[in-house]
């Protein structure tokens, strides 16, 4: 168990941009790390992911105005510090011989695998390594969306979601399994994409600046070209939209930046559009969704108004 002590210790000991407390985060995080039975990492890529947490948590409490109010840095680090270690513990858990990579609203997070291949996991999204043995088979599955950067071998790497799998040697592709329905595009080299429970055979094989969608219990559809230059967009900052409605671009943006946003006339909600969004910050994309589809937006009461 975390002892109040030990917080106590980490406290006392810490100050701001010294090299005290960078061996400080390292040496009372890992012991931390190995406290908590839901977090056991086993890899240097599993304890950097830990170890930013902490870095990053405690640097919002020594930045700014604050810097000078020990009084009230210290809890607040202490607070910042114990939120880090659960989110951490929310991000890296290990299950049997299975690891789930995790993330939540207004997160993302890069995951490199033993193979090397690098998983980018988009908000609310969780992967499952469930085989990566040197010798063995390359299974993950996935809900939510992620982009793959597959490192090239002869055995096979397998994507399962509730929807289908996707099955590739080496490639960069993206992947959405949400809300029963599946998208995966393509970047560069080639994958093949099968539905589940169609009864029928339903493999498709997709090329470099293609996509194909489909629901669960259905085939994929006809590869076709990939809509808009940039695809997918948001591994680079930004929200891209093709036939997408007003309500489903908003629920997007609320994911990506862990808000609340309201559209108050419903007439609006079935509204469409096409085009790229800069998602660097909720008001920036906001703006850029007001301007594609003619309306205005206003921040009241912690709730963003489309109107």
């Amino acid at each position: 168990m975390l002892s109040i002590r030990k917080l106590a210790d980490f406290v006392r000991g810490w100050e701001p941009d010294s090299p005290e407390s960078e061996l400080l985060v390292d040496e009372t995080a890992r012991t931390w790390a190995d406290e908590i039975g839901s977090v056991q990492p086993g890899a240097e890529s599993d304890w950097q992911v830990i170890r930013s947490r902490l870095q990053v948590d405690a640097g919002r409490a020594t930045r700014g105005h604050f810097r000078d109010l020990d009084w009230l840095l210290r809890p607040a680090l202490a607070l910042a510090l114990i939120a880090a270690i659960i989110v951490a513990g929310n991000y890296l858990i290990r299950r049997g011989g299975e690891t789930l990579y995790r993330t939540e609203r207004g997160e993302r997070a890069t995951v490199t695998l033993p193979d090397s291949t690098v998983v980018t996991l988009n908000h609310t999204s969780a992967l499952t390594v469930v085989s990566i043995a040197p010798e063995g088979s390359r299974r993950v599955t996935l809900t939510g969306e992620a982009f793959f950067r597959v490192r090239k071998e002869t055995r096979p790497f397998e994507i399962s979601t509730t929807c289908g799998r996707v099955r590739v040697l080496g490639t960069e592709f993206n992947v959405i399994a949400r809300d029963g329905r599946m998208e995966v595009a393509v970047l560069r080299g080639t994958v093949s994409v099968t539905g589940l429970n169609t009864g029928n055979d339903s493999t498709a094989t997709l090329s470099a600046g293609e996509i194909s969608t489909w629901r669960k219990g259905e085939a994929p559809a006809r590869p076709l070209t990939i809509p808009l230059a940039g695809y997918p967009g948001w591994i680079d900052g930004k929200l891209l939209f093709y036939r997408t409605s007003l309500a489903d671009a908003c629920s997007e943006i609320e994911q990506t930046f862990n808000v609340t946003v309201r559209i108050n006339d419903t007439r609006l909600r079935s509204q469409t559009l096409t085009g790229e969004v800069e998602g660097k910050t909720v008001d920036v994309a906001l703006a850029a969704l007001a301007r594609l589809t003619g309306n205005t937006f206003r921040h009241e009461d912690g709730v963003y108004v489309l109107y």
